[in-house]
């Protein structure tokens, strides 16, 4: 799948799906199925983010339309994208806990 601004999303079985930008920002979200489900978000930065939750997890953009992901435990991943503005995915966890990370490897997050 390739967006306008050039997002590549490139999915590979039992490793987890790989996001690259065309900002050269890697994004690798990894999913374990009996011990709840891991985020790792990875940017060239070496920032490192990881998620455990044992819910379903939603990654978006604010995109209209996006892709959701299942795993074997039945929890739901989510992802969309935003086309035409800045990159930025957000995970947000059960308890309400949000992760932003923006295009330009800067991370917020709020509670």
């Amino acid at each position: 799948m390739k967006a306008d601004n050039g997002i590549h999303i490139t999915t590979k079985a039992e490793n987890g799906i790989h996001i690259t930008t065309n900002d050269q920002s890697v994004i690798h979200i990894t999913m374990k199925a009996h011990s709840g489900i891991h985020i790792t978000t990875k940017a060239h930065s070496g920032i490192h983010i990881t998620m455990k939750a044992d819910n379903g997890i939603h990654i978006t953009t604010k995109a209209e339309n996006g892709i959701p992901i299942t795993t074997n435990d039945q929890s739901v991943i989510h992802i969309t994208m935003k086309a035409h503005s800045s990159k930025h995915i957000t995970t947000e966890a059960d308890n309400g806990i949000h992760i932003t990370m923006m295009a330009d490897n800067s991370i917020h997050i709020t509670m």
